[in-house]
């Protein structure tokens, strides 16, 4: 499988390895779709995925911070 994530588009391809010299036979012609790696669709992923990551590693620390602690550092 080759896929090529460009600018605007994503395109994927599929082919195996035939018996004879393994050569290459496409098994699946390129097609794609505007999902490139600047689209706003990717944009949006990435960041939900770091919003996310950051929720649980601050919930993560503060749920190990005692009860008793106070709130303010001297």
């Amino acid at each position: 499988m080759v896929v090529d994530c460009g600018g605007g588009t994503v395109d994927i391809t599929v082919y195996e390895m035939t018996a004879d010299g393994g050569k290459l036979k496409e098994l699946h012609m390129a097609t794609g779709g505007p999902h490139g790696s600047t689209g706003r669709l990717l944009d949006t992923v990435c960041y939900t995925i770091i919003q996310t990551d950051r929720l649980r590693a601050t919930t993560s620390v503060l749920s190990a911070v005692p009860s008793s602690a106070p709130l303010h550092a001297n």
